[in-house]
C-alpha cells in the first residue's frame, strides 16, 4: 500500500475541471458551435442587405454627394485594373530643327571671328583643288633676243651674241678632244723604258775611277 500523502494525486478543490460548455482547450473536444452578441453600432444595420427591393429605399442615401469624389478618366492611364488602357502617343522632348541650329549657333564663332580660306590661289584645304594659275616671268627683256622662234628671226641676230675676235679660245684639233662631239685621233707617244739593258752594267766610266 502507498505510503499516506506519498501519492502524488492533488486532493479535493486542488484542480481545475475543463468546462463542457464553450471552446475546448483540450484536442480531444470538440468545440460547439455559438452565437455571440454582435459589437456593431445600430447605424450599420441599414447597410446590411437583406433582399432587392428592401435596398431601393437606401438608394443615394450611403453614396457621397456631387463633387465629394474622383472619377477616373476614360482617357490616358487607367487606374482600375479592370479597364485595359489605351496606347498613347507622346510629344517628344528631343531639340527640334530650330534648337538644334541654336545649340550648334553657340559653339561656332562671332561674325569677325574667323578667317576664310580664299576662293583665288592655292587651296591649303585637300578638298578644294588649286587651279592651275599663270605668273609674270622674272628674266630681263635681254634674254627675250636668244629665245628661238624661227630660222628667219635667227638671222638677223647672227654675230650680235657671239664673241670677239680674240676672246674666244679654240679647242685645239690636236690631242685629246674635250668636246663630247669631236673624236680624239689615236696618237704614239715615247717610251721611258731604259735601253741596251742587256749591255748595261754598274762598271764606272772612263776617267771616273783610279787604277
Amino acid at each position: 500500500l502507498p505510503k499516506p500523502g506519498k501519492s502524488g494525486v492533488p486532493g479535493p478543490g486542488h484542480y481545475k475541471s475543463s468546462p463542457a460548455i464553450g471552446e475546448q482547450k483540450e484536442s480531444k473536444r470538440s468545440t460547439s458551435p455559438r452565437a455571440v452578441f454582435g459589437t456593431a453600432t445600430r447605424d450599420a444595420q441599414a447597410k446590411v442587405y437583406l433582399d432587392p427591393e428592401l435596398m431601393k429605399q437606401y438608394y443615394g442615401k450611403e453614396s457621397a454627394p456631387p463633387g465629394s469624389y474622383n472619377v477616373p478618366g476614360a482617357l490616358g492611364r487607367q487606374v482600375a485594373s479592370t479597364k485595359e488602357s489605351a496606347p498613347g502617343i507622346k510629344i517628344g522632348t528631343s531639340l527640334r530643327a530650330l534648337d538644334y541650329a541654336v545649340a550648334r549657333a553657340k559653339d561656332m564663332p562671332g561674325a569677325g571671328q574667323y578667317n576664310m580660306y580664299k576662293a583665288v590661289g592655292k587651296q591649303p584645304l585637300s578638298n578644294k583643288k588649286t587651279l592651275p594659275t599663270y605668273s609674270f616671268g622674272s628674266s630681263t627683256r635681254d634674254a627675250s633676243k636668244k629665245t628661238f622662234i624661227s630660222k628667219e628671226h635667227e638671222k638677223q641676230a647672227f654675230g650680235m651674241f657671239s664673241p670677239g675676235p680674240g676672246t674666244a679660245k679654240p679647242y685645239t684639233s690636236s690631242g685629246p678632244q674635250q668636246l663630247s662631239t669631236k673624236t680624239s685621233s689615236p696618237s704614239a707617244g715615247f717610251g721611258t723604258s731604259k735601253r741596251l739593258k742587256d749591255y748595261a752594267n754598274d762598271a764606272p766610266g772612263s776617267g771616273s775611277y783610279y787604277a
